[in-house]
């Protein structure tokens, strides 16, 4: 029980990153002008915020190194998966893309 809680903690902490990136990458572009800092100043605040939630994770649970590693990336792909089912649902219902 406790792997599933560890695992979904960081399946929507990883979704939520992930989200992050995917708004704030349509405002980050080649030439690099004031959206771009803007969109960075917004979007590295949320990523430390989830990295610190991350670490305060690895914290609480002590698991050993191996096993820490297993899990992060079985929920990194798990939350990858959830992301791509949830952007092919919502197109089949709308028509239109979500991300």
């Amino acid at each position: 029980m406790i792997y599933l809680t560890f695992i979904s903690y960081q399946i929507l902490l990883f979704s939520i990153s992930f989200i992050v990136n995917i708004f704030a990458n349509e405002y980050i572009s080649t030439p690099f002008n004031y959206v771009d800092v803007i969109a960075a100043l917004l979007s590295l605040p949320i990523h430390f915020l989830v990295l610190d939630l991350i670490i305060k994770l690895y914290k609480k649970h002590h698991f050993s190194i191996r096993k820490n590693v297993l899990l992060s990336i079985s929920s990194f792909l798990l939350a990858f998966l959830f992301i791509a089912l949830l952007e092919n649902l919502w197109f089949e219902l709308t028509g239109k893309m979500l991300f």
